[in-house]
């Protein structure tokens, strides 16, 4: 297989013509030398196999290895060699000899350092003991006037030519130097530059993070930003026990406002709201945020339900304050709705599910006439029993209908139930009284979830499987509770939290509304 087309190193190739051309010269004065004495044919074709046909051998050699450099410094100890055992050949001619020794160990030193010198000097040793051995010990250092010139003026030509390489290479290195110190000196010129690049740019990260978690109309936080600080703070709120508040900001008859007076005064009059808002999140651990259009937020970390309401109290007065006119609104300026929900720490709810209550308490504050603030019915309960040492009943509000009515009169009749059931447990009455009541309402639950599956499989609802789910897990449930009641050791708090949590929220909140949802859109319109 032929060797890679590629350039032999700097080295090799500078070694070839110097051993070329000294041996060349060598083979010269050895010709002159030998011309007049009697050698035979052997002889003759030794020298002109060592000084002719010996470099261009190693040369090819070299082209072909993949160590090339380390076998070349190898090669000078195999010059010494041959060199020695050509001069013992010759009988050791004066002139000849001090030339190729002189010209091996510059060789051996420009290339090798003194360890060099000293290996050149028993190579030739070695070389010249062989000779001895193959021709006898001779020794005529006699050399005629054109071998003595010749040796004299290629000795000279060689160590200049030996020289001006050293400079050529020494010139090199100097300008390879310069240029690794130009390239180092731009190199940190481009790495300054490059750390002011990398301070804008992150400073230009900064503000776009900024930008991203504003919204650029108000200068509020954005509904991103606030959907991961509800994330993290419920969650740190069910891990540290602490109180969740969230109230949800409405501006009242905005739509009526935009179309009377344009939208650049309704954008005006959602950066004066917004400024309210920002004034009233004091603390800071407080955020107030753009849900989206005309609805606001704040999450007030660490507050309990009557320091939410305060607060949601004095921001309504504070927009009221602003007197923006409101030709359009029954109240004659601009003003606002809020609903505020509490999330205790040691309960079960999620970011979500205070979302959604603090939605449900705004829409019964819209529907209650505007201009007011409506606190999450479970909230409210939550708080009174804490308040009043557990004390508690289910309220129904107008936000649990669900717009189909034999489904509102089934919850509000399973409402009852369940207030009677939690009286009778928190008035300590006895076993067989909570027991009967507990059963009254097991059976109620188990028929309203039959009537309900029976509309499902009859109106092909599409979420069968995942409604009918939540009420085996419900019955389940309820099943342990009424058991716990019969063993006469039911706490009031575990039978709240299913019924608040579980019944109202999960099945009442969510399930029962998308299937009636869904029923409303199969009802045939009235006649």
């Amino acid at each position: 297989m032929s060797a890679p087309n590629i350039a032999p190193p700097w080295l090799i190739r500078v070694h070839h013509r110097l051993r070329s051309a000294s041996f060349a010269t060598v083979m010269l004065a050895v010709s002159l030398h030998m011309r007049d004495k009697d050698y035979g044919w052997p002889s003759w074709l030794f020298m002109v196999l060592v000084f002719l046909v010996y470099p261009q051998l190693l040369y090819w050699r070299s082209l072909r290895s993949e160590h090339a450099v380390a076998k070349e410094l190898r090669n000078l100890l195999l010059d010494a060699m041959l060199l020695g055992l050509a001069m013992a050949m010759l009988g050791f001619p004066l002139w000849l000899t001090v030339a190729v020794t002189i010209a091996a160990l510059v060789n051996s030193a420009t290339n090798t350092g003194w360890p060099g010198v000293g290996k050149t000097l028993l190579a030739a040793a070695a070389g010249m003991a062989f000779g001895y051995l193959a021709t006898g010990m001779r020794f005529e250092p006699a050399t005629n006037w054109q071998v003595t010139a010749t040796c004299i003026l290629g000795l000279a030509i060689y160590l200049v030519v030996v020289g001006n390489v050293g400079f050529v290479r020494n010139s090199q290195l100097r300008q390879t130097r310069e240029d690794l110190r130009q390239r180092k000196a731009d190199l940190l010129s481009a790495n300054q530059r490059l750390q002011v690049q990398l301070t804008e740019i992150a400073a230009l990260q900064q503000q776009l993070r900024e930008q991203a978690m504003r919204d650029p109309l108000t200068g509020l936080h954005n509904r991103r930003f606030l959907d991961s600080v509800l994330e993290r703070e419920a969650a740190r709120c069910l891990r540290e026990e602490q109180p969740l508040a969230l109230l949800m900001v409405d501006v009242d008859y905005f739509k009526r406002y935009n179309d009377r007076y344009g939208h650049q005064a309704g954008d005006q009059c959602l950066r004066a709201v917004a400024g309210c808002l920002q004034a009233a999140a004091k603390r800071a651990t407080d955020l107030a945020a753009r849900y989206g259009g005309e609805e606001f937020c704040i999450v007030l970390i660490d507050a309990n339900l009557d320091m939410a309401r305060r607060l949601a109290e004095a921001l309504r007065h504070a927009v009221a304050d602003l007197g923006m006119a409101h030709e359009d609104s029954p109240l004659g300026r601009v003003t606002i709705s809020v609903g505020v929900a509490v999330m205790r720490g040691d309960g079960g709810c999620r970011a979500d599910d205070l979302l959604r209550a603090a939605d449900e308490a705004l829409y019964c504050a819209k529907q209650n006439g505007r201009d007011r603030v409506e606190v999450d019915a479970v909230s409210a309960v939550e708080d009174d029993r804490v308040a009043m040492g557990g004390l508690v009943k289910l309220v129904w509000h107008a936000s649990y209908e669900c717009g189909r009515a034999e489904t509102d009169d089934q919850h509000r009749l399973l409402f009852g139930l369940a207030n009677r059931l939690l009286s009778a447990i928190v008035s300590g009455a006895g076993a067989d009284v909570v027991t009967d009541h507990a059963d009254a309402l097991l059976a109620y639950v188990g028929e309203h979830f039959r009537e309900e599956e029976a509309l499902m499989v009859k109106h092909g609802y599409p979420e069968l499987a995942e409604h009918v789910a939540i009420h085996q897990q419900l019955s389940v449930r309820a099943t342990e509770l009424a058991a716990c009641c019969r063993a006469g050791h039911c706490e009031v708090g575990d039978m709240f939290e299913y019924l608040a949590q579980e019944l109202v929220f999960r099945h009442i909140l969510g399930a029962d509304r998308k299937l009636a949802a869904y029923l409303a859109e199969r009802q045939p319109p009235a006649a």
